[in-house]
């Protein structure tokens, strides 16, 4: 499996500087000083169902993301209609304000939703770890 990190400058030199004391390429050193650290904080293998539930839950959390950008579609909306406010001294047609509305209220239902969604995922990942 392969991962990403991304390091700052000055740890990214360390890495470096590490990884050359050790006999090692920077990429292997990095997967060494990490299988360490986590062999240090857990020893074993996770428990039955764990890898499923952990699967759930970052799925759950790009769910969020997913719902975070329609969220900043609205507040773009609202932004419009406080333009045209302040442009126009009045409110946009009615129609446009209900649209508004609608979408508002369906991606609250969706947020509380997904909310719950995590919160149910989350327990049942605390439950087995």
């Amino acid at each position: 499996m392969v991962r990403q990190i991304a390091l700052t400058m000055n740890d990214g030199e360390r890495l470096a500087v590490l990884a050359t004391l050790a006999g090692m390429s920077q990429g292997a050193y990095a997967a060494h000083v990490v299988e360490q650290h986590l062999r240090a904080r857990w020893e074993g293998e996770l428990p039955m169902g764990a890898r499923e539930a952990l699967g759930v839950l970052v799925a759950r959390s790009a769910d969020v993301v997913g719902l975070a950008q329609e969220v900043a579609a609205i507040g773009r909306l609202f932004n419009q209609v406080a333009r045209h406010v302040h442009v126009h001294g009045t409110l946009p047609p009615g129609s446009s304000l209900a649209r508004i509305e609608r979408e508002f209220n369906l991606a609250r239902m969706k947020v509380a939703g997904t909310l719950a969604g995590l919160d149910e995922a989350a327990a049942a990942l605390r439950e087995r770890l």
